[in-house]
């Protein structure tokens, strides 16, 4: 089975319900899963504009 995580999955667990010492399981599990090809994320990221567009 394939996964599809982008960024927010890592930040999130970390800083929530997963961190490093708490939960190492979680983060094995993404080491171990890595080394099978499993995961896979986003690689294109969109330009984010700095101000939205306005018509007159």
């Amino acid at each position: 089975m394939a996964y599809l995580l982008d960024a927010n999955v890592f930040m999130q667990a970390k800083n929530l319900h997963y961190g490093f010492d708490f939960c190492p399981a979680f983060w094995d599990w993404l080491t171990r899963k890595n080394a099978e090809g499993a995961p896979y994320s986003a690689l294109k990221r969109w330009p984010m504009k700095s101000k939205p567009e306005t018509t007159s």
